[in-house]
């Protein structure tokens, strides 16, 4: 069986250094792309993690991280990220999520 994976880029964070790695320096700042990855194979695609959601709500939540509040365009958000493959979130047959952080499972 074949599988193709695609990392679908869910919006960008920027967090402190000290969030971002041990022992990372609290002066820092990282940029990181939010990604939820799609897994094409039979019988149905498999979506890990679940991404954003409502961001307003994870930046008020997650603001003791951000440096900068999340930023997700229009075309990042989940529906318009699996329909650029031709799927619906009806379509997923499985979603796995990797850790139990807000950018994973919203």
């Amino acid at each position: 069986m074949t599988y193709t994976i695609r990392p679908l880029c869910n919006g960008e964070c920027k967090v402190n250094g000290c969030y971002a790695y041990y022992q990372g320096d609290r002066d820092s700042r990282r940029v990181f792309p939010l990604t939820v990855w799609l897994i094409e194979g039979k019988p149905h695609p498999i979506q890990v993690d679940a991404g954003l959601g409502d961001v307003g709500r994870m930046n008020r939540d997650a603001g003791h991280v951000l440096v900068e509040p999340i930023v997700q365009e229009p075309e990042q958000e989940i529906r318009a990220q699996l329909s650029r493959f031709g799927y619906r979130p009806e379509d997923i047959g499985n979603v796995t999520l990797k850790l139990l952080d807000f950018d994973h499972m919203d």
